[in-house]
């Protein structure tokens, strides 16, 4: 275990734990290789929970090429979406995520609404929405 903190004027910061199974490995060693697992996983947890993939399991090497696939192909929908569609002024991929995401809901309540205003039973809408078992 490698335990690391920064050292401040007025005392230390919270020491970060690491572990390692590799003990040849030396203190430097270790860090500089977690500093690249870490790059990965912070950039997987930003693609799976931004992209709607938080529930995607990765666990080996398939599911791994298909979530970065997966995330890849989102991905370059949102920025060919946001590219072709200049009069929304969406500046990021970020920006794009919450105008799809509030389009999304759009959707729904416009959904909702127009079943509503047409005396649909609400089982078959939820039959329509797929709620119902």
């Amino acid at each position: 275990m490698l335990i690391s903190y920064e050292v401040k004027k007025d005392g230390f910061e919270a020491p970060v734990c690491i572990l390692s199974t590799d003990i040849e490995l030396n203190s430097e060693t270790i860090l500089k290789y977690y500093a690249v697992r870490w790059t990965i996983e912070t950039s997987y947890q930003y693609l799976k929970e931004n992209l709607g993939f938080d529930e995607y399991k990765v666990r080996n090497l398939a599911s791994i090429e298909r979530c970065m696939l997966l995330c890849f192909l989102a991905y370059n929908f949102l920025e060919y979406y946001r590219v072709t569609q200049k009069h929304l002024n969406l500046e990021t991929i970020g920006d794009t995520i919450q105008h799809m995401k509030k389009e999304s809901i759009k959707d729904f309540v416009d959904f909702a609404y127009y079943h509503a205003k047409n005396d649909v039973p609400l089982m078959d809408i939820y039959a329509k929405l797929k709620l119902v078992a």
